[in-house]
């Protein structure tokens, strides 16, 4: 700094100038006023400052922090969902490969037990096993129509069993409720006969028509017969004939021959009934050979 009286150079700190000896004291208490002074302008500026970075703040969004706790909750349940996912995934891959094993013993188990019991018959005894009833159960309870029919006629029969012909009338009926013929014709033989059941000359029409209509030559020979004796319906030979017909197709049946000749014989047309006797009586059935002999008796 300059001495303000002698305008020599002299130290900044120094209270008097050692060229003049005046006191300087009084000056730098000015230059500190001025130095504190001019500080003074960037405060303001610095609470402006303060104020926009304030402003600033204020409009951002303030952040949420999530105790601890919380957030260790938030991973256990994601942790937990993952779990019951991958359990889902298991039980459902289970399941899957379960309904396979069960649907492959429903279709392909029943039959297979069915056909192994079959062959197991011993034709010295005329039996079955008890390993071979044992299958037909099983395959039976299983739903296997041909194996509950069997089964009825085991109870029937007594062979391999205890004969109890109303567990044979449950099973025929499991097996014939699903449409099975040789079973509806065996039904309909115990409601027939008062077999297992009360004598039912309707319900064994019934259930004789329902396999006639799939074919089976016995029971189309019992359907004949009922319309031609009115068993169980009202008479009706056309219809008798019919039926008789389609049973005597099968295997030329000489009961069947004989039966049509008797429809015939009670709608007068000796000759068409001489045939039919004719036919039967060829085959050995003494019924028919006496028929033939009162047609030559008569003259018919």
């Amino acid at each position: 700094m300059f001495c303000k009286y002698c305008g020599k150079q002299i130290r900044d700190e120094a209270a008097f100038c050692k060229w003049c000896g005046k006191k300087l004291a009084e000056e730098p208490a000015k230059e500190t006023s001025v130095k504190a002074e001019v500080p003074a302008a960037p405060a303001v500026v610095t609470e402006k400052t303060e104020e926009v970075k304030g402003s600033e703040k204020s409009d951002e969004k303030p952040q949420k922090v999530e105790p601890a706790y919380e957030q260790a909750a938030e991973k256990e349940g994601s942790v937990k969902t993952k779990n019951k996912r991958k359990t889902a995934v298991v039980v459902t891959i289970a399941a899957s490969v379960l309904s396979v094993f069960c649907a492959t013993i429903y279709f392909a188990g029943r039959p297979f037990l069915y056909q192994t019991a079959i062959l197991s018959y011993n034709f010295d005894s005329h039996s079955f096993p008890e390993s071979a009833v044992t299958m037909f159960k099983i395959s039976a309870i299983l739903g296997y129509a041909p194996a509950q029919y069997e089964l009825g006629e085991l109870y029937k029969d007594g062979d391999g069993v205890e004969e109890d012909f109303k567990k044979a009338v449950k099973w025929y009926t499991k097996a014939a409720e699903k449409g099975f013929a040789a079973a509806q014709s065996a039904l309909g033989d115990c409601y027939e006969y008062g077999e297992g059941v009360e004598e039912d000359f309707k319900k064994a029409h019934d259930w004789y028509l329902k396999a006639a209509e799939q074919g089976d030559r016995v029971a189309q020979y019992s359907v004949g017969l009922h319309y031609l004796f009115g068993s169980g319906v009202e008479e009706d030979f056309g219809k008798a004939i019919y039926w008789l017909k389609l049973s005597e197709a099968h295997e030329h049946d000489f009961y069947s021959q004989y039966y049509l000749g008797e429809c015939y014989y009670e709608l007068n047309d000796y000759e068409t009934a001489s045939y039919w006797y004719q036919k039967s009586a060829e085959q050995g059935l003494a019924e028919a050979q006496f028929r033939v002999g009162v047609c030559y008796d008569l003259g018919e």
